[in-house]
Formats: structure tokens, C-alpha cells, sequence
């Protein structure tokens, strides 16, 4: 399987606020044991747990960049899977232990994954402490990172994986009610609407978390998902599931949808996304719309030799070759461009791979 790492931008959103910091208590050593019992349930036992689940793929739970936050910053749930710049300044703190006798200045973007007032709402933020130590420079294992630490944060756009989001179906085998997650977006989510059909159904968040349920008709057919993210941005899960209702655990990461047999072929390379983007979304024939940043997605050129054209659900890129190859599947999760006595049908004139950018 070939990974692309995909960087969002992290421009600021707000202004900077300050507070403090600990680290999150139930971080579970390790692992992500934790943050399956947390209030946003991005790891819930019911999805698999841990970083089995299907809505843990975030770069930021992946990388153990995330936190707790106090009821204020919580919001009643409105912030789960939002993203904060937290930052130290390399001053003050408290209970400082012999691990992290002098901290230093320090900055981690994290990620919101649970309500951490039931515990102790005088810091705003509680982080596992693998990141807890990124800020404030300290050092030694998970029990022994200790003190809390003045803070500023300011509200950023998450780093993400997927294209448009991921959905993920945590009460299924219901055509008449559902409960869902969504995961991996830049921002977190403010409304969400199922479509099952030519039907369409408002989502409701459930009160202190991150999901969302909708009492339906009974309606069967393709379902789609349209979410509005807290930054007034618009994603749709076109085409998530095939047929409606689904199992419980189910889960869909759409390609974003933006390939047109009448678009210019000159506009290879093109910019064609982008969440304060407003231009052309279109790419020529066989070209992806390939995500760069949370600003900037780009039509790409035909793969060259032994370049990807096809993977899995989460693949967005190119999906023609060069001229003299043409593209074959070398697994579930991966077509690349193999060279053949037979011109491929695509012109063949960009001989680059889908991760370059011409601007």
C-alpha cells in the first residue's frame, strides 16, 4: 500500500487565548486505551477501539497529538475534532518533576477529542502527554510527566488523510433511526444532513459529543452525506454508502468528486480546490484533483513510468499513464503504470507524478 502524507494548512482562525495545561488523564500509557471512553468516541469499543477505529485516522490521534479540553473550550461537543495551536512560552509552571526541571518554549498543533472538566475544569486543556512534552520540553515516560503550564491557543485548520471526510455508522441495521461520526476534517462539524435517495434528512448532534443521529422514513437506496464545518465551509460525502441501511461500524471515505469529460485539457495542473477556493473544480479526463493543503488541491498530470494511476477508496490522484504504459492493479490499494506494447488512450503529454505542483 503506498501512503501519501497530506499536509493541511494551519492559519489561524481566531484569536489567541490563554490558559493551562496538563496532561490528559486518561491517556492511557501508550496507547489510544484512552480515548475510547472519551465524549467525542473517535475510538469507541463499538467502532473497535483504540486506533482500529475507522474515525481515529486523524494524523493528530495517530501521532498522539491530542487533548482533553475544559467545559468552556468543549462546548458542549460543538469542538470535537477541532484543532488548537497550543503554545508555551518557556515561563512559569507548577509541579514541575525532576523529568522537566527547566522547560522550554514550545508549540503542537492538537486535536479536541474529549470533555475533561469532569475531572478538573481549572485547565483548559489536558494532553496526552507524548505531545504534553513537545510543548514544554520535558522528558521520561508517561507517569512520569507531570506540572501544568501556562498556555496561549488559537482555534487551526486540522491536518487530514481523506479527501472529504470519513463517515462512520455507530447504531446501524436501522432504516428508520442512525447514529454517525465524522472524522479526518479540517474543522470541526457544526450540521450534517443524510441523504438516502432523493430524500433528505437533518442530523441532530447528540448533546456532550461528536455524533450525530437522524430519524428516518424507512427510505433504502444510496446514502450521501453534506456536513457545514464550524469555518462555514461545505463537505460532501457524495456516495458513501451503495445501499441504505447499513451495519453498525460501517465506515466510507469518498473521493472527491471533480473528474469532467468536458473539461479544458489545459487545465492540467490547475488549481481546483481549495476551502476558500471559489474557481474552476474540474480536471480533464483521467487527471484526480490530488489535496495539497487545507487551501490549495491541484489537478494532476498523467503518471509516468511505474507511477500510481489507482488505489483504494482514499486514492484521489491521476488515474492515466503516460504514453507506451499503461495502468495495472498491483493490489487492493494500489495500480501503477507498467509499460505495454500498446499506446495508452490518454494524449501522454505529462509525464509527472500526481504529487507535483506547477503554480
Amino acid at each position: 500500500m503506498q501512503t501519501v502524507a497530506i499536509i493541511a494548512s494551519v492559519a489561524a482562525t481566531s484569536l489567541a487565548s490563554s490558559g493551562l495545561m496538563s496532561v490528559y488523564k486518561i491517556n492511557g500509557g501508550y496507547n489510544h486505551d484512552g480515548i475510547g471512553y472519551s465524549k467525542c468516541k473517535y475510538a469507541a469499543k463499538i467502532n473497535g477501539g483504540e486506533a482500529k477505529s475507522p474515525a481515529a485516522t486523524s494524523p493528530h490521534i495517530q501521532s498522539y497529538r491530542y487533548c482533553g479540553v475544559s467545559a468552556k473550550v468543549f462546548a458542549g461537543g460543538a469542538s470535537c475534532g477541532a484543532c488548537y495551536n497550543v503554545s508555551y512560552s518557556g515561563e512559569g509552571g507548577t509541579n514541575q518533576s525532576k523529568y522537566n526541571p527547566t522547560p522550554r518554549a514550545g508549540s503542537a498543533v492538537v486535536q479536541v477529542v474529549d470533555d475533561e472538566s469532569k475531572d478538573d475544569d481549572s485547565d483548559d486543556f489536558s494532553c496526552h502527554w507524548r505531545v504534553f512534552k513537545t510543548i514544554t520540553g520535558g522528558s521520561g515516560e508517561a507517569w512520569q510527566v507531570t506540572g501544568t503550564f501556562p498556555i496561549t491557543y488559537t482555534e487551526v485548520a486540522c491536518e487530514v488523510q481523506s479527501a472529504v471526510g470519513v463517515a462512520t455508522v455507530l447504531d446501524g441495521y436501522n432504516a428508520y433511526y442512525t447514529q454517525v461520526i465524522f472524522s479526518d476534517l479540517p474543522h470541526a462539524v457544526s450540521s450534517a444532513k443524510l441523504k438516502i435517495g432523493k430524500k433528505s434528512f437533518p442530523m441532530d448532534r447528540t448533546a456532550g459529543g461528536a455524533t450525530f443521529t437522524a430519524n428516518t422514513d424507512g427510505s433504502v437506496g444510496s446514502a450521501s452525506f453534506e456536513l457545514t464545518l464550524a469555518d462555514g465551509s461545505t463537505n460532501k460525502l457524495a456516495s458513501c454508502f451503495e445501499s441504505w441501511p447499513v451495519s453498525t461500524g460501517s465506515s466510507c471515505t469518498p473521493k472527491a468528486v471533480v473528474e469532467s469529460k468536458h473539461c479544458d485539457d489545459k487545465r492540467t495542473y490547475a488549481q481546483c480546490g481549495g476551502y476558500t477556493y471559489k474557481g474552476e473544480t474540474c480536471c480533464p479526463k483521467g487527471r484526480g484533483c490530488s489535496f495539497v493543503s487545507a487551501e490549495y488541491s491541484q489537478c494532476s498530470g498523467c503518471a509516468a513510468s511505474f507511477g500510481q494511476c489507482g488505489g483504494g477508496p482514499s486514492y484521489n490522484g491521476s488515474t492515466c499513464c503516460s504514453t507506451g504504459f499503461e495502468c495495472q492493479a498491483q493490489g487492493t490499494y494500489y495500480s501503477g503504470c507498467v509499460k505495454t506494447n500498446e499506446v495508452n488512450a490518454t494524449d501522454g503529454h505529462e509525464v509527472s507524478s500526481s504529487v507535483d505542483i506547477m503554480v
